[in-house]
């Protein structure tokens, strides 16, 4: 085994845990990869290539991603822009390990991180006698570490779930292993005596981290966890899990479980059976969700309709699976939000509440469906009241899921219930830290109390993730243009079209941006472009009336706030606090349209 010492850093190639003295500095796996990479060719430029083909080999991977693994591991080794100490950036061509790096290949660590491992279970299939005996001693082996981890005290409080490696080698598998991840954090979520944060990043205070990995193989999932104490390193707790595929809610709910008795947490009999409840699925339903899932958090045109492709396969496969039906709900109504463009409200928000409903009727106990029906009463029947109680049913049943966290906090803008907005918000953050909406959320949460250098400083910081993200230069150039930064909001909204040319949105915001810095030729250009547009795909109506509300153009504005109204436009549920149309909001007609937007 071989193990790195690079100033105040260690890390060895098996346990792949980067040290900083006796604290755990953790990463994704990927960085790792990186990392690895970099240290074991310090001294040398290793060109992008290079890299792309150690650390995603027989895939195709952009640069981006590479850029955004070489981000992570400069925050987690404190280098910032000035101040380079260990990775040396050659512009076009790679990178290079500049610190000096002390290569150790005897297997003893001066810091340990867990004692040695217990004999490893035999999977069920293997019952020999050989396999038996092995299986006691791993049993007895585990027994005395869970005994050790509880003698040692509790870990109460907060727990980080670090993202579950795919242990397959599979780039195919990455789908599976995210959604596990995500079981996990959600599960963990709904004991009320924890705190519970998805990594890779996480705050000071946590105290224990999980981690692991994750291994499909044909219709069987195995799945390993370990907890460790996030200051010290101290392992207290491993297991191994091994089920059917059509178990793996079962498994997942079992490790949560496990990981609770572990840190010796307080879990009412509801949470318990919250957490034991048993939900098969046929294998191949269970693997076109995940997909589904994939897809979905995409947030891009091609990624609904892949999302819609798989939640519709994995219902064909499992007519009984319920939530299935509340993804095929949840795309259904993004298609139609205004921020994507791509179905008009009265033809995609009907077919996604259908949807959920029959998702509560197969399974009303599931926090997904509630929040899928919520945001049908939030964005078309303008029911922010009814929006709430759904919501609420949602975060009842699963206090950890963050997609219905991330939503309850706009239905709460719209009620302009701003502050607890934006601490919902940032909840949802917590729960699932590398969602760029969510991310994109917290910006527009301080959008909307007018703190606009506090919305672009997070706009930019989740900008970092995906520089390619549209909708957040869309937003930012919405920042920019109230801020009077008129040149910056050019500039990003011009970034959107220029990523998305089909993306009304951003073709609007760059209109108004030309309109109010003085430049209508440029306006009018864009306005003749989301016209003809219009002729060519569905453009919500508010897109016009925004743009016209740069020229100056009030009445025209206004006969299209009267459109968007009779569209039901989502956008619609918000006017009556959100900063975007300030501009006419001291015209007495903008009273005549907030009239309008009543529930159904």
């Amino acid at each position: 085994m071989r193990s790195y010492r690079f100033g105040p850093f260690l890390i060895d190639t098996e346990q792949r845990l980067l040290r900083r003295g006796n604290e755990a500095v953790p990463l994704p796996p990927k960085a790792v990869d990186t990392l690895l990479a970099l240290l074991a060719n310090a001294g040398r430029v290793l060109k992008k290539e290079e890299l792309l083909k150690t650390v995603w080999p027989e895939t195709f991977v952009e640069e981006g991603g590479l850029a955004r693994n070489i981000s992570q591991l400069r925050k987690a080794l404190g280098e910032g822009p000035d101040d380079i100490q260990y990775i040396e950036t050659h512009s076009k061509l790679g990178y290079r390990f500049i610190a000096e790096v002390i290569v150790d290949d005897e297997a003893t660590k001066p810091l340990p991180i867990e004692p040695p491992k217990p004999p490893p279970i035999p999977g069920p299939w293997k019952l020999g006698r050989r396999t038996l005996v092995a299986a006691a001693a791993g049993a007895l082996a585990l027994g005395y570490y869970a005994y050790s981890a509880l003698s040692r005290g509790p870990v109460l409080g907060t727990l980080v779930v670090m993202p579950l490696k795919n242990l397959s080698g599979d780039p195919a598998q990455d789908p599976f292993a995210e959604s596990t991840t995500e079981a996990l954090v959600t599960n963990l979520a709904k004991v009320g005596s924890l705190r519970v944060y998805r990594g890779p990043h996480y705050p000071s205070e946590v105290e224990a981290i999980l981690d692991g990995g994750v291994l499909l193989t044909g219709e069987r999932v195995r799945v390993t966890a370990r907890l460790v104490r996030a200051k010290t390193g101290e392992h207290i707790w491993a297991d191994s899990y091994e089920r059917e595929l059509r178990d793996t809610v079962e498994l997942q709910g079992s490790v949560a479980i496990a990981v609770v008795r572990g840190i010796q947490a307080k879990m009412t009999p509801q949470e318990n059976q919250r957490l034991a409840r048993v939900q098969p699925v046929t294998p191949q339903a269970y693997r076109a969700y995940v997909k589904g899932l994939f897809w979905w958090n995409k947030r891009t045109a091609e990624g609904f309709q892949r999302a819609i492709e798989n939640f519709t396969a994995a219902i064909q496969y499992d007519p009984k699976y319920a939530p299935a039906y509340s993804g095929l709900a949840d795309t259904y109504a993004l298609l139609a939000s205004t921020p994507y463009n791509a179905w008009p409200p009265r033809e995609a928000f009907p077919r996604a509440a259908e949807l959920a409903r029959k998702a509560l009727e197969l399974d009303g106990s599931l926090a997904e469906p509630h929040a899928s029906l919520a945001m049908v009463k939030l964005c078309y029947d303008w029911d922010a009241a009814g929006a709430d109680r759904e919501f609420q049913r949602a975060l009842e049943s699963n206090p950890g899921y963050a997609t219905a966290r991330h939503w309850h906090s706009h239905n709460l803008l719209a009620m302009g219930r701003l502050n607890e907005a934006l601490a919902e918000m940032t909840r949802a953050l917590e729960l699932d830290p590398l969602s760029l909406p969510i991310g994109a959320g917290v910006g527009w949460c301080h959008y909307y109390t007018r703190a606009y250098d506090k919305a672009i400083e997070q706009y930019r910081k989740t900008l970092e993730m995906d520089k390619n993200y549209v909708l957040l230069h869309s937003l930012l150039g919405l920042a920019y243009d109230l801020k009077g930064s008129r040149g910056e909001a050019i500039s990003e909204f011009a970034t959107a079209v220029n990523l998305a040319p089909d993306n009304a949105p951003a073709r609007a915001g760059l209109g108004h941006a030309y309109a109010v810095a003085g430049r209508m030729r440029e306006a009018r250009e864009q306005l003749d472009r989301l016209k003809a547009q219009s002729g060519k795909q569905y453009v919500p109506f508010i897109m016009f009336a925004y743009l016209y509300a740069g020229l100056g153009d009030k009445e025209a504005a206004f006969e299209w706030l009267r459109k968007a109204c009779e569209e039901r436009s989502d956008y619609m549920m918000y006017l009556k606090v959100d900063p975007t149309f300030d501009e006419l909001r001291s015209d007495a007609r903008f009273a005549s349209v907030l009239r309008c937007v009543q529930p159904r």
